[in-house]
């Protein structure tokens, strides 16, 4: 994914970003936790088997659709957690795209609308 930086989403859900050619610190965080504790999950916990990254210089936020965890999870460019989408229809995501406010998302045969 590009904006004026250069996104890139790895196989164990770790993002890279790139500025000017550099790699840049960008770290995941603020997620919510499954554990009873209340820690904070690491990204490759959040993200399962991420599939696709999406953002532009348009966007306030990086969206990221990963398959593992039936869901689309939304971070700011900065790395904190925004918000998530869970569904047990989304057990085969293999793409998803954001358009005027609307992410549609590619599960199996069928395309699912999340309006923001």
């Amino acid at each position: 994914a590009i904006d004026s930086s250069i996104y890139v989403l790895k196989k164990n859900g770790t993002i890279v970003q790139f500025l000017s050619g550099a790699q840049t610190k960008f770290e995941l965080y603020g997620a919510p936790s499954m554990s009873k504790e209340g820690d904070e999950k690491s990204s490759d916990q959040l993200l399962l088997s991420p599939v696709k990254i999406i953002t532009n210089a348009d966007m306030q936020n990086v969206y990221v659709a990963d398959k593992g965890g039936r869901k689309i999870v939304v971070f700011s460019k900065t790395g904190e957690y925004q918000t998530q989408y869970v569904s047990d229809r989304f057990d085969d995501i293999r793409d998803m795209w954001i358009e005027d406010g609307t992410i549609y998302v590619l599960s199996g045969s069928a395309v699912y609308e999340i309006k923001q």
